[in-house]
């Protein structure tokens, strides 16, 4: 298992950023089952660069955005999400 604890750390303080709702994620990132890569580089014709130098082979890029974040159960004056 290799070192993860880099990638588990924040660049930002509490509620700077919308929270991950996983209850599996650290788990799997743990586990080898998710690889954490830094910001892309480059999109090139057989893969993609990431910004730490590493290529890694594609055949697709999902763009998942889009989606409503919303958390109805906690209050607002606690996390209150702005679009």
């Amino acid at each position: 298992m290799s070192d993860v604890s880099p990638y588990l750390q924040p660049k930002f303080n509490f509620l700077e950023a919308h929270p991950t709702l996983s209850g599996e994620l650290l788990h799997k990132i743990c586990h080898g089952d998710i690889i954490v890569k830094p910001n892309i580089k480059k999109i090139l014709a057989k893969g993609v660069e990431f910004d730490d130098g590493s290529f890694v082979e594609i055949d697709e890029i999902i763009l998942a955005t889009g989606y409503d974040f919303e958390i109805p159960f906690v209050d607002k004056t606690v996390l209150n999400v702005i679009y």
